[in-house]
């Protein structure tokens, strides 16, 4: 059974544990033995909602009657994150992907959201610097 253990990167490229449940579970591994890890960056809530605050920006802000469902949708289709299938008679259909926690770790999150903000500031708020964008996101989030 895999245990998950949370680590800590180092300024000399190593790694230390990152909790007292970590270092325990580390105490029953033997110098020289040979563990398997699967790494991911676990995902930030305050990032999550920050995602969602410029959902929120967009629907309130453009005049075409986007609800927030509708943006996250467009995102998601805009990212290509969906997968491609076909029907029994060949007809490709799209499988939109979840932005979950347990779907994406941070790192997949980093690279979502910054396709969003381009997509947002070169295609749906024309004009509107990437500074501006960020900073009202980060407003928005600090009135929840």
């Amino acid at each position: 059974m895999a245990t998950e253990l949370f680590f800590t990167k180092t300024a000399t490229g190593g790694f230390r544990p990152a909790d007292d449940n970590t270092a325990e579970a580390l105490k029953g591994i033997k110098m020289g033995d040979v563990i398997k890890a699967q790494v991911s960056k676990p995902r930030n809530g305050k990032h999550h909602r920050k995602y969602w605050a410029l959902i929120k920006i967009i629907a309130e802000n453009t005049d075409n009657g986007w609800t927030q469902k509708q943006v996250h949708q467009l995102f998601k289709d805009a990212t290509r994150h969906y997968d491609i299938f076909k029907d029994a008679k060949g007809n490709e259909h799209r499988e939109y992907k979840s932005i979950s926690f347990a779907s994406m770790d941070q790192l997949a999150f980093n690279q979502f959201y910054d396709g969003v903000i381009q997509i947002t500031v070169n295609h749906i708020l024309k004009g509107m610097p990437e500074s501006d964008l960020r900073r009202e996101v980060e407003d928005l989030c600090l009135s929840y």
